[in-house]
């Protein structure tokens, strides 16, 4: 517990030292991200909706040409999906390139260098109305620096649903996997229903605001253990009485107990 608080009060620092706005969650989440065009590392346009295939998809937004944070970023959740998994499971990732100026051949070798499959994890960019329109849309916001043509941003992936609806906002450079699997199954309650197991796996942690991650739900957990321990002595009730055979009383009984002596006859 000492431990989360002390990270969520150094993610609040870090993110109060920066200029720039961070992302007004309470006016964009459930929001449609905008479906603009955007470029491939093979050089083909499409649109951003064409990358979604059935699954949520995390966005994270980054420049190739970042000489730490952005590779940070990308190797920080290039390990948390590995405890999940893989790519493609629970969700699929686009790495954003919200610089412009990249090339196909920027987005090839920063694909070679994390190895991204190019199917269940692409990296793409668009032009500047298309960069500036999509981040709008993310509230998602940066600092240019034009002496080091560097980018100030904050360290975040944001969750969509299937359908290109802001789910979750994720913060750090390393996002926690459990973050990343409840805002997959959050994501994917959109289209379908969850199972029994993960619908009870996301009912059991609940989203904290004030630190960004999600935490444990004590209060679901102590009624679901009521309910569990209820449940067990009602099934050990009707098993007793209405299933369970009655035993019978004894045809001998101890002399002395019930039956006349001979004496008495």
């Amino acid at each position: 517990m000492k431990r989360t608080l002390l990270s969520a009060a150094a993610l609040l620092l870090s993110l109060s030292l920066h200029a720039y706005p961070m992302p007004r969650e309470n006016d964009f989440l459930n929001q449609k991200i905008a479906d603009v065009k955007v470029m491939t590392m093979d050089g083909q346009w499409t649109t951003l909706s064409s990358l979604f295939k059935g699954k949520p998809i995390l966005i994270s937004p980054i420049y190739t040409r970042c000489p730490k944070a952005c590779s940070v970023i990308t190797a920080g959740l290039e390990s948390s999906i590995a405890e999940l998994g893989k790519p493609g499971e629970d969700f699929t990732v686009v790495t954003f390139s919200f610089d412009h100026h990249d090339q196909a051949s920027d987005l090839q070798n920063f694909a070679s260098r994390w190895e991204m499959d190019n199917d269940n994890w692409r990296i793409i960019s668009s032009d500047s109305v298309g960069v500036q329109t999509l981040l709008g849309s993310l509230d998602f916001h940066y600092d240019y620096d034009s002496i080091s043509g560097q980018y100030e941003h904050p360290n975040i992936v944001i969750m969509l649903s299937t359908s290109g609806r802001i789910m979750q906002y994720i913060y750090g450079m390393t996002p926690k996997p459990r973050d990343l699997k409840l805002a997959a199954l959050n994501a994917k309650r959109e289209q379908t229903t969850l199972g029994v197991v993960e619908g009870l796996y996301l009912k059991c942690f609940q989203y904290n605001p004030a630190t960004k991650t999600y935490m444990i739900d004590w209060s679901f957990l102590i009624q679901l253990s009521a309910g569990l321990i209820m449940m067990a002595f009602g099934c050990a009730f009707v098993l007793k009485y209405f299933f369970l055979p009655i035993p019978k009383a004894s045809v001998n009984n101890p002399a002395g107990e019930g039956s006349p002596s001979n004496e008495d006859q």
